[in-house]
């Protein structure tokens, strides 16, 4: 037994107990690597797009997660880099 300050006797804790404040839980690890992906995906993406069963024409595209149903067609026109930042998903089933 441990004494304190004031001299009253303390129990010492238990190997078991100590081993249980000094096990990690499990994928505590993750939570700061998931917390920076979603701030990542959540700053590279800025707004959405849907296009289902239509054609849009546009110059540029910038920080848009697009995705385009049916029978859908995307043209762009720019030049350069006209698609910086962003992200298409092609679902439907001819795609």
């Amino acid at each position: 037994m441990g004494q304190t300050r004031a001299g009253a006797a303390v129990a010492a804790p238990l190997n078991s107990e100590i081993m249980i404040l000094l096990r990690p839980q499990p994928l505590q690890f993750l939570k700061p690597l998931l917390a920076a992906c979603v701030f990542v995906v959540s700053s590279a993406v800025a707004s959405a797009l849907n296009i289902d069963n239509r054609t849009v024409t546009l110059e540029t595209l910038t920080k848009t997660m697009e995705t385009m149903t049916g029978r859908s067609e995307l043209m762009v026109t720019g030049t350069g880099d006209p698609l910086p930042g962003c992200i298409i998903h092609l679902d439907s089933p001819d795609a």
